[in-house]
């Protein structure tokens, strides 16, 4: 793994700016992503670029905003901004929510948080809007990527904990030219591959940290982290960690009280 690029990887990635609510008959306009859980079922009416229309959705829905869209709902609405997004989306998206409801209550969680006065807040904010967008992806599919970049997505997704994972080596073996598929993947993704890989792992490291979960005498400590997240040097690993989430990975927990 080429250290280089993982420790130019930008910490704002996916970052909640904003977390709150949009009235009714509101016009709005999108400078980043927007994602919005609606009160009940409704229209979207929407102008992006030269195209221009107007969707349905159920109070159940998600609604996913691409930049630079103006858009009106005939329902209020709870609205989060991401800016730097890893999303596939490119234009206005109405997708399910999960059974358990997951991305609605992501959301609130969000707001709650984006209005709190609690310390170190963005900590919480920046892994709900990693979360929130992993959840896009899987429930949305990916449908707005190319065969390639969808075949390096899952190839990520498959070897996250994988230490012996060489992306550079499976991307090498795709019948393209190899700075093509980067140039492809960072037009569509809005990250090079190593630094998608490395926010997967990050997200995965922190789940982990803040979960409790144990072996079966304590805790799991940095080092067995480090080698499930794919890092095979736990000082790398926290170095890497630090850069992502402001604090070493054996504070990780305590930061978020």
């Amino acid at each position: 793994m080429d250290k280089t690029d993982l420790l130019l990887y930008n910490t704002d990635m996916n970052s909640i700016c904003f977390a709150g609510t949009c009235d009714k008959n509101e016009e709005a306009f999108s400078k980043h992503f927007e994602v919005l859980s609606p009160q009940s079922k409704g229209k979207i009416s929407f102008s992006h670029g030269t195209e221009s229309g107007a969707a349905e959705f159920l109070a159940e829905n998600i609604i996913i905003i691409p930049p630079l869209c103006r858009y009106v709902l005939s329902t209020g609405a709870t609205r989060i901004v991401i800016e730097q997004a890893f999303l596939p989306v490119k234009k206005i998206t109405v997708m399910r929510d999960d059974d358990a409801c997951g991305v609605r209550h992501s959301i609130r969680q969000a707001v709650s948080y984006y209005n709190s006065r609690i310390q170190k807040k963005e900590v919480v904010l920046n892994a709900l809007g990693n979360l929130i967008a992993s959840y896009i992806i899987v429930l949305g599919g990916n449908a707005d990527y190319s065969p390639a970049v969808s075949r390096i997505l899952g190839e990520i997704t498959k070897n996250l904990s994988n230490g012996a994972f060489s992306l550079d080596g499976y991307i090498k073996k795709l019948p393209l030219n190899y700075d093509y598929v980067r140039k492809l993947f960072k037009k569509e993704v809005g990250a090079t591959p190593h630094e998608y890989l490395i926010s997967k792992r990050m997200e995965l490291a922190a789940e982990l940290l803040s979960s409790g979960v144990s072996n079966a005498y304590s805790n799991y400590s940095v080092s067995q982290v480090a080698e499930m997240c794919g890092f095979a040097e736990p000082l790398y690993f926290s170095r890497v960690f630090k850069k992502y989430y402001g604090v070493a990975p054996s504070a990780y927990s305590d930061s978020l009280k």
